[in-house]
């Protein structure tokens, strides 16, 4: 038997930058505008171990005779869990708890308030990995999702990352229920 050996030229997922902003903002979760691409906030540069995980749970059709005989999908599940290395209390406000923030120029400071009826709100979601060796882009859409994860501040000498999890909501795409898409592209890097 003959296989048909194929070439590979692979994107070494890693770090990156995550951009987000507000589901609420985007027309056509699939075809951004140019203007809903300008909302797109950098929440942060991620460190090497960004990870997005696709789960699928079935349920199986068994017949009495035959075994099982079919495995349906009963349900899709989309995570983005990311190590973001930079601290910006306006982002995490705003895109992870819908926290209170504010700004006093006075004073000179900046205030987030977690409360008990914070709502995370929904969000587009875009990492973006540029692979070093080859200058290949991997972009990752997740049309709509929510903060669901939970922070842990460390306070310590070291700089340490913040875990940011979100998972994706289904969104009708086409007619089709969906979460994520993955672009490769192969355009010249800015």
């Amino acid at each position: 038997m003959a296989l048909n050996y194929q070439e590979s030229d692979p994107i070494l997922i890693g770090s990156g930058e995550l951009y987000v902003c507000k589901y609420k903002d985007i027309v056509d979760p699939a075809l951004l505008t140019e203007a809903e691409e300008a909302k797109l906030i950098n929440i942060g540069a991620i460190k090497e171990d960004a990870v997005i995980k696709v789960s699928k749970e079935f349920t199986e059709v068994k017949s009495t005779n035959r075994g099982l005989v079919k495995k349906l999908c009963k349900e899709t599940n989309v995570k983005l869990t990311a190590g973001v290395i930079t601290f910006i209390m306006e982002n995490i406000a705003k895109f992870l708890y819908g926290s209170t923030y504010t700004v006093d120029d006075v004073k000179k400071t900046k205030k987030m308030i977690i409360g008990s009826k914070d709502t995370s709100p929904e969000c587009y979601i875009r990492f973006i990995n540029i692979d070093k060796t080859t200058g290949k882009k991997l972009i990752v859409n997740i049309y709509k999702a929510i903060f669901d994860g939970e922070q842990e501040f460390t306070f310590g000498e070291d700089a340490t990352a913040i875990n940011y999890e979100f998972s994706a909501l289904s969104v009708n795409i086409a007619g089709v229920q969906s979460y994520v898409e993955f672009i490769e592209d192969s355009s010249e890097v800015a």
